[in-house]
């Protein structure tokens, strides 16, 4: 179990209870998923620019990304269906958690001007 996966099961989920006074363990807020997503638009023209971009997600999340097609065509865009449009991953269970701490605590810090995040 991640560091961070252990601290949310033994000590945040008895003070959320405390403080908010939940009945119910399925009240509580907690993660389900994280999807990381590349989308490229340079991608139509030249097959081969996505893998670097699959490599870069795979080395980020350690997981092998999905290759995502356009569904629709789209004259302005020059997209037929079923042309290339990026890459994604699903993270769930240890992973996800392992992926927000390293993110949190590593990569967050490291990028110059960082605002933080919006709701």
């Amino acid at each position: 179990m991640n560091r961070l996966e252990e601290h949310y099961k033994t000590t945040l989920m008895k003070e959320l209870i405390e403080t908010f006074e939940y009945k119910n363990l399925s009240h509580l807020p907690s993660l389900d998923k994280i999807i990381v997503n590349c989308g490229l638009k340079s991608v139509n023209f030249n097959a081969k620019l996505i893998y670097p971009v699959i490599l870069a997600i795979e080395g980020l999340t350690g997981q092998r990304p999905k290759v995502t097609r356009s569904s629709k065509d789209n004259a302005n865009l020059k997209i037929r269906s079923g042309m290339i449009s990026g890459a994604k991953v699903t993270l769930r269970g240890s992973t996800m958690f392992r992926f927000i701490d390293e993110l949190i605590l590593t990569i967050l810090p490291r990028i110059d001007y960082f605002g933080g995040f919006t709701q």
